[in-house]
């Protein structure tokens, strides 16, 4: 059974890094359009990928990884795993509370600024506000991935002065 929950859970994490380059070649061939009808299919599709993907791909890999971890609680006491589990849930409030709504929005103004009702001026703003949300997602996700793979003894040093 712990088998096939770390399969899952690999899987779930796989299609979850897998799908973040689409999302910045959506954005990019977006910002490039010089058509805004153009843009918005761009824009529609990065939406559907970030809510269609993306989002499920987090929500699957966060809950194989509770039960695997449930499985094997006695792993709370790595400090690595604290610092993980902590990135993990900021990665998800910034994708699911900050980007997912932002994708939302940037096919809503795109679809806008195909019919004339809103500028390409406006949607570059809130796509600015996406790459921040973004890039800090990817810090975090790559520290997490790190911690994953090196099992760091975070804070060793500083127990074998203290104790």
């Amino acid at each position: 059974m712990q088998k096939v929950l770390k399969f899952l859970h690999l899987t779930a994490v796989s299609v979850f890094v897998g799908s973040i380059p689409g999302h910045i070649l959506l954005g990019v061939a977006a910002g490039r359009a010089a058509d805004p009808a153009i843009a918005l299919v761009w824009y529609q599709a990065k939406h559907l990928l970030t809510a269609g993907l993306t989002g499920s791909a987090l929500l699957a890999a966060m809950a194989t990884g509770a039960v695997v971890l449930l499985r094997r609680r006695r792993l709370l006491h790595a400090r690595w795993l604290q610092l993980k589990l902590l990135l993990v849930l900021l990665i998800a409030a910034n994708g699911l509370l900050v980007l997912t709504p932002i994708s939302a929005e940037l096919a809503t103004l795109a679809a806008q600024a195909a019919e004339g009702q809103a500028t390409m001026t406006a949607v570059a703003a809130l796509k600015a506000r996406e790459s921040i949300a973004g890039a800090a997602n990817i810090a975090m996700l790559a520290l997490v991935l790190a911690l994953a793979v090196f099992r760091p003894q975070l804070g060793a040093r500083s127990a074998a002065l203290h104790g």
